[in-house]
């Protein structure tokens, strides 16, 4: 007859193995997030403070003219960050060191 193995305690090598991977992916993760908002957060900013260099004397708080300036301000920030998060994924897209690089170019969009 065969033992059963009731009286084992603790972790097998598998079982750490496999929380050290699960913690790394949830950390690299996290580290990616905190650098794409604080790269955005960034972004907006400039775009923020060039907006707001650039506009003449305000107009009188709660009038038509000062809603549509806001208006204005906020839609020249979202081009802004919209086109600089193009041009990051643009170069990201044709760098030398892709995924679709590192995989033999199997996903080629130019092929589409």
């Amino acid at each position: 007859m065969t033992r059963s193995r009731i009286d084992q305690k603790g972790f097998g090598v598998i079982e750490v193995l496999l929380v050290v991977v699960i913690v790394g992916a949830v950390a690299g993760i996290g580290t990616y997030v905190v650098r794409q908002k604080h790269h955005t957060d960034t972004l907006l900013t400039k775009a923020s403070t060039t907006s707001a260099a650039s506009t003449a004397a305000a107009p009188a708080a709660g009038t038509s003219a000062s809603i549509d300036q806001i208006t204005e301000q906020e839609t020249q920030t979202e081009v802004s960050a919209d086109h600089a998060g193009d041009a990051q994924v643009g170069v990201a897209a044709t760098s030398a060191n892709t995924a679709a690089t590192n995989v033999g170019s199997a996903y080629n969009e130019a092929n589409f």
